[in-house]
């Protein structure tokens, strides 16, 4: 077997339905020499058979499987599949994404392209082939009410909703289901910080980077489609990701910002989570749904900290 040039590092839980997909697409369109390291974090084995179904059918690709045998979060989890990985550049990839191009080749060219280019990310697909804009600038004060209050559906000052994602540009962060760059980079800044169990770890690279004067790239060129929320947002552990998102983001602004700044967070995660609570319940009141009941209980959660 060949040195692979691109080692793509996939942490998956419960995407049993969506990995073996996500394991072809690879097969369908790496034009490179690859391999693929997968750190199975399921509690069950359900997702690992659906790996080991898709090696038996495909006895030349390069995948290993990873089962640590507990939960160990998305940082830890990507960090344990990048110690395991042999190739010269890291694509962290998402197993409810497929690769609609060789998405690996048109990101290298693009970080190829300026020494300073240190991250990049790709152009992302709903599932019905349509651009959904995932950049975004780096969360301040300002900008966290600006997208809790919606008005920055309208200003676009955290959520690049503005920027057309039709073409390639700097950044200030990319999204976390396809996140690419050079194994030095990711050995440079001794990878994901592993405080953050789920979200926000590649909020944290992307500002560690920019800070040592480095960019991140939007690369429209690379196209890979996301079947957005296939695990750990699925209804039945609604409640428990939106705490989580905002229990991240709070030790973000702990490592960032000062005590007014956190403090302000924290007073704003509270009413968020007060009017958002109410809102779903009322919802769930109307319409019997579950989805609703566990985002109310998802809210529920933060305002009760």
């Amino acid at each position: 077997m060949s040195h692979p040039v691109v080692s793509v590092i996939i942490v998956a839980y419960n995407n049993e339905a969506s990995i073996g997909p996500c394991l072809d697409s690879l097969v369908q369109h790496m034009s490179m020499a690859w391999e693929a390291v997968i750190v199975d974090n399921s509690p069950d084995s359900l997702t690992s058979r659906s790996i080991m179904h898709f090696q038996a059918g495909n006895p030349g690709a390069a995948v290993r499987l990873v089962q640590p045998g507990s939960n160990l979060g998305f940082a830890c989890g990507c960090n344990t599949g990048a110690r395991q990985a042999l190739g010269d550049y890291f694509m962290f990839l998402n197993p409810d994404t497929c690769l609609s191009t060789d998405a690996a080749a048109g990101l290298i060219d693009c970080l190829q392209r300026c020494a300073t280019r240190a991250v990049a990310g790709p152009q992302m697909l709903d599932g019905n082939g349509c651009v959904t804009k995932t950049c975004r600038n780096l969360p301040t004060p300002g900008r966290i009410l600006l997208d809790m209050t919606g008005l920055d559906r309208m200003v676009g000052g955290y959520r690049l909703l503005h920027f057309s994602h039709t073409e390639s540009r700097a950044v200030e962060q990319v999204i976390g289901a396809c996140f690419f760059m050079h194994r030095s980079i990711f050995e440079r800044f001794h990878g994901f910080d592993e405080q953050f169990f789920v979200y926000f770890e590649e909020v944290d690279f992307c500002r560690r980077v920019r800070e040592a004067g480095l960019s991140v790239w939007f690369c429209a060129e690379a196209k890979v489609m996301h079947q957005s929320g296939q695990s750990c947002e699925s209804q039945p552990a609604a409640a428990a990701m939106i705490a989580m998102l905002r229990k991240s983001r709070l030790l973000y602004f702990k490592k960032y910002f000062s005590i007014r700044q956190i403090l302000l967070l924290w007073l704003l995660n509270k009413l968020e989570g007060a009017a958002k609570a109410m809102v779903f319940i009322c919802f769930f009141l109307a319409t019997r749904k579950s989805l609703y009941r566990e985002k109310a209980r998802g809210y529920l959660k933060v305002m009760l900290w």
